[in-house]
C-alpha cells in the first residue's frame, strides 16, 4: 500500500453517511456520492495523508470478522459498496452510541492505482465547526456577515483522526491485512470505539513467533508426555522441533503437527496446534527468524527437577549442542519408572566456581 501516492491514487467509488450519536438514528445515504474533480482531490489527499500516518495491523479472526467480511464482499462485487457501507456504518454507530463521540461522517471508498490491487478505505471524519463570511450592503453600509456552520468536513490541510485501509485477503506480498489510523482525542471520554469497530491487533514479528514456537512446543511436551504414542519419545519430538526450525524457512503449525503425529493421532495433532495458538501464535504460519533461532540452535540445555514446590531441587546441564548430545544420555520415564535419568559420560571431571 506504500505505493499509493497523490500522483497515482485512483478513486473508484465513495459512499457518505452521517454518524451522530446525539440522535437516535443514522442518516444513511441511498446512493453513492457523485464524484467531480474537486471531490476526487479532497478524498485522494486525505487518503494518502492518512495512509502515511497509519500503522500496520491484522484482523482478529479474519474469517469471521464483520468488517473484513463486508470488505471482501465489496472486493468480490464492487456494486455491493452501497449495501456494505450501510452495514459498516450501522456497526460503527452501535459502538459510538453509549459514548461521548464527536459527530461526523463515515466514508467507504474504493481506491488503488494502476499497478496495485483495489483497496477499501473506511474513514470517520469528525465535524469541524467553522464560520462562513459574506460581505453585504445594508442601508448603504458595507457589512461582513459571519455565520457558524456546525457541519463541515476537515479541509485538505487538516489531518484526520480515524481511518482504516483494507487489503483484499487474496492479495499476496503483504505481512499485514490493513492499516489503521486511530488517534485518541482528549474530548472523547472513551476513544476505543474505532478499534473495537475494526477488531484488530498489531501483527507479531517473526522474532516473537519464533520465540513462542520454541517455548510453546516444550510446554506442550511437558503437559502431554503421558499421552505420547509408544512410537514417539519426548526427545524425538524435541529433535523434530529443532530440525524443523533449522531446515525450513517457514513453519506451518498444521504441517509441523502432522510431521510429528501423521494421520494416526488426530487428537494429538489438533491439541498441539491449539496449544500453540493459545500460547500466542496468532498466525497459522510464520517465517523462522534466523538470528533468533541461531541463538538456540547451537546450544542445548536440560533442567532436571526433583520434588516440587519449596522442596524442589534443580540441576541444569548446558553446553554446545554436539557436546551435550555426545556426553549426556537422557532416559525418559516409563510406566515402571516415573523418573528421568541423565547419564553423563566424560574423560575428566573437575569442580568449577559457579558463575
Amino acid at each position: 500500500m506504500d505505493e499509493i501516492t497523490e500522483a497515482n491514487c485512483k478513486i473508484g467509488s465513495a459512499v457518505l453517511h452521517v454518524v451522530d450519536n446525539r440522535i437516535p438514528q443514522l442518516a444513511l445515504a441511498d446512493e453513492a456520492l457523485s464524484l467531480d474533480a474537486d471531490r476526487v482531490i479532497f478524498l485522494r489527499t486525505h487518503i494518502v495523508k492518512s495512509i502515511d500516518q497509519s500503522s500496520v495491523a491484522v484482523f482478529n479472526d479474519r474469517g469471521s470478522n464483520e468488517v473484513s467480511l463486508s470488505s471482501e464482499r465489496v472486493f468480490a462485487k464492487p456494486s455491493a459498496l452501497l449495501t456494505e457501507s450501510k452495514r459498516l456504518a450501522t456497526r460503527l454507530f452501535d459502538f459510538m452510541k453509549p459514548r461521548t463521540i464527536n459527530p461526523g461522517t463515515f466514508w467507504t471508498i474504493t481506491f488503488g492505482s494502476e499497478n496495485s490491487s483495489s483497496y477499501l478505505a473506511l474513514i470517520k471524519m469528525d465535524d469541524i465547526p467553522t464560520f462562513r463570511y459574506e460581505p453585504v450592503n445594508e442601508k448603504g453600509k458595507n457589512i461582513i456577515n459571519l455565520s457558524k456552520l456546525s457541519h463541515a468536513l476537515p479541509n485538505l490541510k487538516m489531518k484526520l483522526d480515524k481511518a482504516a485501509f483494507i487489503i483484499p485477503a487474496a492479495t499476496e506480498g503483504f505481512d499485514y491485512e490493513l492499516r489503521v489510523l486511530d488517534k485518541k482525542l482528549p474530548e472523547e471520554a472513551v476513544a476505543t470505539y474505532f478499534t473495537e469497530f475494526l477488531s484488530f491487533h498489531a501483527p507479531q514479528t517473526d522474532l516473537e513467533k519464533t520465540r513462542i514456537f520454541v517455548t510453546a512446543v516444550e510446554s506442550w511436551i511437558k503437559q502431554n508426555s503421558a499421552e505420547l504414542p509408544d512410537t514417539m519419545t519426548e526427545q524425538q519430538l524435541r529433535e523434530l522441533k529443532r530440525s524443523y526450525l533449522s531446515n525450513n524457512r517457514e513453519i506451518s503449525l498444521k504441517r509441523f503437527a502432522k510431521a510429528a503425529f501423521g494421520d494416526k493421532y488426530p487428537k494429538l495433532r489438533a491439541g498441539l496446534v491449539a496449544h500453540l495458538r493459545e500460547e500466542g501464535l496468532r498466525d497459522p504460519k510464520f517465517k523462522v527468524h534466523e538470528t533468533e533461532w541461531s541463538k538456540h540452535s547451537g546450544r542445548l540445555a536440560y533442567r532436571l527437577t526433583s520434588g516440587s514446590g519449596k522442596t524442589a531441587r534443580t540441576v541444569e546441564i548446558r553446553g554446545d549442542l554436539d557436546a551435550v548430545r555426545t556426553m549426556v544420555e537422557i532416559k525418559e520415564r516409563t510406566p515402571n519408572d516415573q523418573q528421568y535419568h541423565a547419564i553423563i559420560t566424560a574423560d575428566q571431571l573437575e569442580e568449577v566456581v559457579p558463575r
